[in-house]
């Protein structure tokens, strides 16, 4: 079990005011956060997926040595989590307690060998980037090729190689640093560009993209092009933030920090 820290410490955050109650600091040093709508969080270190719930109370844990590191995990479906395995080609998807369900995806069965990205689909099914094609392609539960869409390259201004992958509310969003989020609608057609930049991980709420820019929360809606400053953290060497109703959810360096916010 690793070491737990409770603080009933309140920090103020500069301009906003807003005050932070910080629920709990774990200690651990992670790849990855992501979190639920039912507020737990979920911590990739190296092959070992770790489930917390919002007090930052231990629930589960799951790993495979077999296929060695966690690249990728798509939450989007707490009874349906999603890990992508790109060393070994190979997707698994999860319960909420981190039991498999069914047999690994083998992504070579399905002469699939370039995959960079996955994501689980909300018809069922899950998403991938072919890195080769420059497609996304979406598999039916039965492992059927069902939509694709045309290679991203002939997009104006397309530049780089994608990074993150996510569904939501029937989009398709695939992040690109040097370009910015591209949408598709859940058949694989383009529909908008948006033009943020930079980014590793990002949460869609609604209409709004929810992302951290150093210690800071921003909200993008997609519909108004609008920006809002959610939440400012008084921490250093933070890597991701992640929000859920008033909860906050800080990785840094060592620490996963939950906090309660105001």
């Amino acid at each position: 079990m690793h070491r737990l820290f409770v603080y009933f410490i309140i920090f103020f955050f500069g301009q906003f005011n807003n005050p932070q109650i910080v629920i709990k600091e774990i200690k651990i040093n992670s790849n990855f956060l992501a979190t639920d709508h039912f507020r737990n969080f979920y911590i990739i270190k190296d092959n070992q997926l770790l489930k917390y719930d919002k007090e930052g109370n231990y629930i589960s844990d799951y790993s495979n040595s077999i296929v060695g590191t966690i690249t990728s995990i798509d939450v989007s479906d707490p009874q349906r989590i999603l890990l992508f395995y790109e060393d070994f080609n190979q997707l698994i998807f999860l319960d909420n307690k981190l039991a498999e369900i069914g047999s690994p995806i083998l992504l070579d069965d399905l002469s699939l060998g370039n995959i960079i990205l996955s994501c689980s689909a909300e018809q069922g099914g899950f998403w991938i980037f072919d890195q080769t094609l420059q497609q996304l392609l979406y598999f039916n539960k039965n492992l059927a090729l069902e939509y694709k869409s045309n290679n991203i390259r002939t997009i104006s201004n397309v530049q780089g190689e994608p990074n993150f992958l996510l569904e939501k509310n029937s989009n398709l969003y695939l992040n690109i640093p040097e370009t910015g989020i591209l949408i598709f609608n859940n058949f694989g057609f383009f529909t908008k560009l948006i033009p943020i930049k930079n980014l590793k991980t990002f949460q869609v709420i609604n209409q709004n993209i929810i992302y951290n820019s150093a210690n800071s929360v921003i909200q993008f809606n997609r519909n108004t092009f609008n920006y809002d400053t959610l939440y400012v953290a008084s921490f250093n060497n933070i890597e991701d933030i992640k929000l859920e109703q008033n909860i906050g959810y800080i990785r840094r360096k060592e620490f996963v920090d939950i906090v309660k916010i105001k």
